[in-house]
């Protein structure tokens, strides 16, 4: 029992070892397996290359920034200007006028002018008077006297 545990303890050691061994970070200068070959560690990339008839690791190089590169070819933006706001106009209040249609506050009258007004805008139209009352049954005697006695 105790020795498969050794075995599978040194087994993981192992695993982990190996992948380690393999992920050192190029030093300039050191030789390197395959040309054209890159590593990228902490931002700088390495690039495999032939130099005095060996490969050896170039240099890292750090990542290009925007602010580094010059765009040559197109002029510099001309500042847009910025709209002034336009006043709201205050509005102005008009007074209006009415006009009434009767100038007695009479009901025969005011039917009068009302109908008069209205063939002005309609033509002739002729009044129908025969019409039918519905009052509501809680509405007192007095109030229904009231009601019927302009009509």
């Amino acid at each position: 029992m105790i020795r498969k545990a050794i075995s599978i303890l040194t087994s993981l050691l192992l695993l982990i070892a190996i992948p380690a061994l393999g992920a050192t970070s190029p030093k300039p200068g050191t030789s390197c397996k395959k040309e054209g070959q890159t590593k990228v560690v902490k931002r700088l990339t390495y690039t495999c290359k032939k130099s005095s008839g060996r490969l050896a690791w170039s240099k890292g190089i750090g990542p290009k920034t925007v602010a580094s590169q010059v765009i040559k070819d197109e002029p510099a933006a001309a500042p847009t200007p910025t709209p002034t706001p336009t006043p709201t106009p205050t509005p102005t209040i008009a007074k209006a006028s009415f006009e009434s249609w009767a100038s007695k506050f009479e009901t025969n009258l005011m039917i009068q002018d009302a109908l008069t007004a209205t063939a002005k805008y309609f033509g002739d139209v002729a009044p129908d008077t025969s019409f039918e009352l519905i009052l509501d049954p809680k509405i007192t005697d007095a109030d229904k006297e009231w009601i019927t006695r302009d009509l």
